[in-house]
């Protein structure tokens, strides 16, 4: 009867030893539950909404993009391109944003291009009216044969202007004619660039 009640003993014993650490790998559902609910810190899976009213920057705004060709006396030709943002409209104020830039360049009659006055301008617009709220400008000479002499950038209204004087070099780098050249971007009550 002893030895009975000792194998009986022996087999508990390795029932339960056997069974500690499948119930310590397997928690309760109860236990996983209260676990989320305790924990004061949200998963980094779940993101919030929010309403951003700036665009992300890992999603460039895309630009439109007019083009002209005024064609002049001599063969050249002056090609304008003006390019623009579309509209940004923030969700907490009452104006809109829209910036873009004006670039002339002037080409021979080859159709190669010489030099070019850009002025870059942003606008505000509440509803009704524009205004010009910075400008910038810039010139610059493709040929060895001219070369910029000044630029300057001004503000008027709804217009930035971008105005650059340009020389002209023969074979002995004798200025023989002087351009002056103005870009003019301007923003009209509908939000449209020219």
């Amino acid at each position: 009867m002893r030895k009975i009640v000792l194998f009986a003993l022996l087999i508990c014993a390795i029932f339960f030893t056997s069974a500690i650490p499948v119930l310590a790998e397997e928690p309760s559902q109860d236990a996983h539950l209260i676990g989320i609910f305790l924990d004061p810190e949200p998963s980094q899976d779940v993101h919030p909404l929010i309403l951003d009213p700036e665009p992300s920057q890992d999603a460039p705004l895309s630009l439109i993009k007019t083009t002209t060709i005024q064609h002049l006396p001599n063969g050249g030709s002056l090609e304008t391109a003006v390019e623009e943002q579309p509209v940004l409209v923030a969700f907490y104020a009452s104006a809109s944003t829209k910036s873009g830039t004006k670039t002339i360049t002037y080409r021979n009659s080859a159709g190669t291009a010489l030099w070019y006055v850009k002025v870059t301008g942003s606008f505000s617009y509440n509803g009704s009216t524009s205004s010009c709220s910075g400008v910038s400008a810039a010139a610059g000479s493709y040929s060895a044969y001219w070369a910029i002499l000044s630029k300057s950038a001004t503000r008027n209204g709804h217009s930035a202007n971008a105005t650059a004087t340009a020389a002209q070099f023969n074979t002995n780098f004798e200025v023989i004619a002087t351009v002056l050249r103005t870009a003019t971007l301007s923003c009209s009550a509908n939000e449209t660039l020219s």
